[in-house]
């Protein structure tokens, strides 16, 4: 056997055992292995491209569903109700400095700080699930007290329409409201690309059904058909994360989140029986 032949089956063998992709690059591996593909494929060879682009497509699929649940996805809907809430919050702290001699809206204003936010509007700045509960056990209380009219009187009425509102949005993008969303397993990504690298070994092997590796002119139509896949082939150990470079962790660090670093004004502490009343730190 010549050094020629050797090198050309150990390029069918490479082409024919499963490789590993990232999920990112397997829909744009799969058109351009159909862009590649011999106008003469044959009838299993051209089922076997088949297969291929299907398997493309429920990696597509995995990623857009774990896209829509994603800390991303919920980022900006969280940011909106610390937003909410803190404009909320420095309202009331604004009509609570007024003084007595000017009415008594001041004295209202501290009455409903201390009851909306008796500990402050620190919370505004937990992870997002952590803020909706607080977020709907505060409009829970308001309503049942009756405090909304009262709040509305004191400030602009879009305050707490800008707080249920966000409410609102927060509770769909994490599923407590709205469309049910369903969560996919934590290992629906790794299975689908899994499936994808085998149906792309499955389509390399229907290409090598009937190859002499003597052959010249098969090897040239074997090996440009299967070249895309040295551009997106993971060379590395089996156990790596590399099909997930796209991932995203499950739980969210608000530590670690930039996303709150901009909200309106900062955590309001609220103090109606000290002496300087309410203040922002």
């Amino acid at each position: 056997m010549t050094i020629q032949s050797i090198d050309r089956a150990e390029t069918i063998s490479a082409y024919t055992n499963t490789a590993r992709f990232p999920a990112r690059h397997v829909e744009l591996l799969a058109s351009k292995l159909t862009r590649a593909a011999p106008a003469d494929l044959d009838t299993v060879q051209r089922a076997a491209l088949a297969v291929v682009m299907s398997r493309a497509s429920d990696v597509g699929n995995v990623r857009i569903e774990r896209a829509r649940s994603s800390p991303q996805a919920v980022r900006q809907p969280r940011f909106d109700m610390s937003g909410a809430l803190t404009a909320l919050a420095a309202g009331l702290t604004a009509m609570a400095s007024l003084p007595s001699s000017l009415g008594g809206e001041g004295a209202e204003a501290k009455t409903l700080l201390a009851t909306c936010f008796p500990e402050g509007s620190g919370f505004t700045k937990q992870e997002a699930a952590g803020l909706w509960g607080d977020t709907k056990n505060l409009l829970e209380r308001i309503d049942r007290d009756g405090l909304a009219a009262r709040i509305d009187a004191l400030v602009s009425p879009k305050l707490m329409l800008a707080v249920r509102g966000a409410y609102e949005g927060l509770g769909q993008a994490l599923g407590a409201m709205g469309p049910i969303l369903e969560s996919l397993p934590r290992k629906a990504l790794i299975e689908a690309c899994s499936r994808f690298s085998y149906a792309v070994a499955a389509y390399a092997r229907a290409m090598a059904i009937g190859l002499d590796d003597t052959d010249e002119v098969g090897f040239l139509r074997f090996s440009k058909a299967l070249a895309p896949i040295d551009q997106y082939r993971v060379m590395a150990k089996p156990d790596a994360d590399d099909d997930l470079e796209d991932d995203v962790e499950d739980v969210e660090d608000p530590a670690l989140d930039p996303a709150l670093d901009h909200a309106p004004v900062g955590p309001i502490d609220v103090d109606p029986t000290g002496p300087g009343g309410p203040f922002i730190s």
